[in-house]
C-alpha cells in the first residue's frame, strides 16, 4: 500500500510542479559530503514515518500512515526565497487530496536548518487507507468499494430479511 500511496504522490508532483526534478523515497540521502549534492535540485523526498493498522473485520484491515514530504532546494539553483512559494505550491496541490481512498491531511511542517547550502522544508501528513487481507492477496480496497459492498450486503439482508419474517 505504501508503494500505491507514493506513486500516486508522486505522479501528483510531476503533474502539477515540473520544476520539481525529481521524486524518491527518502533514506537518508541528506548525509552526504557539503562538497556534492547527490541529488538533482530541487527534490521531493518522501518518508513514510509511521503505520498503524487496525482490523476492521476478518479480511480488511484500516490503515493510518505519517508521511513526510520533504522538499530539499540547493543554494544557488534558484533564488533562496523561492523555495517557499515551491512549497507553497507543493502543499497547495498535497493536502486534502488522494487516490487511494485517503486524503492527505497536513499535520504539522518545519524548517531543516542542519545544511550550509541546502533549504530543507518539511511537511508531515496524515492519511489513511483500506485492503483486504487475505493470505492468498493483498488488493487495494477504496472507501467506494468498500462503500459499494456494504451497500450490497444492506440491499440483500433487507430483501432476504422481509421474506424469512414473513415465513416465505
Amino acid at each position: 500500500m505504501l508503494k500505491t500511496i507514493f506513486n500516486c504522490i508522486k505522479q501528483r508532483v510531476n503533474d502539477k510542479l515540473p520544476e520539481i526534478k525529481d521524486v524518491r523515497i527518502y533514506n537518508g540521502q541528506d548525509v552526504f559530503s557539503e562538497e556534492a549534492v547527490p541529488f538533482m535540485s530541487p527534490t521531493v523526498f518522501i518518508d513514510f514515518t509511521e503505520v498503524n493498522y487496525d482490523t476492521t473485520s476478518f479480511q480488511y484491515q484500516y490503515g493510518d500512515v505519517n508521511v513526510r514530504v520533504m522538499l530539499f532546494h540547493e543554494e544557488g539553483t534558484m533564488d533562496h526565497l523561492e523555495v517557499f512559494d515551491l512549497n507553497t505550491k507543493l502543499n497547495t496541490y498535497l493536502n486534502a487530496w488522494g487516490e487511494w481512498g485517503g486524503l492527505m491531511d497536513r499535520v504539522g511542517s518545519e524548517t531543516d536548518t542542519n545544511f550550509d547550502r541546502l533549504y530543507v522544508m518539511n511537511t508531515d501528513y496524515s492519511t489513511t487507507f483500506e485492503e483486504i487481507g487475505r493470505l492468498q492477496e493483498r488488493q487495494l480496497m477504496t472507501r467506494q468499494h468498500l462503500n459499494l459492498r456494504f451497500h450490497i450486503q444492506e440491499k440483500l439482508i433487507n430483501h432476504y430479511g422481509k421474506k424469512i419474517r414473513r415465513g416465505i
